[in-house]
């Protein structure tokens, strides 16, 4: 019932902002300029072959418009 380590409870709140932001753009229709891709990951301090340098290595994340950015 107990969860330790690194990692455990940083940015949590972080997250579910990030995701709740991106769902009420698609809700509200608002118009964007590019892309929005969320993506949650791991090996983020250290940038490791198992977070976004795998999501960019594989191809799932890649800029696609001159105005994709990534946060």
């Amino acid at each position: 019932g107990k969860l330790y380590g690194r990692g455990s409870v940083d940015m949590k709140s972080g997250t579910c902002s990030s995701v709740l932001a991106a769902w009420i753009i698609k809700e509200l229709g608002l118009p964007l300029k590019g892309d929005v891709q969320l993506t949650v990951v791991c090996d983020e301090e250290i940038c490791g072959d198992r977070g976004i340098c795998y999501l960019l290595k594989e191809g799932y994340v890649k800029k696609e418009h001159e105005n994709d950015m990534g946060i």
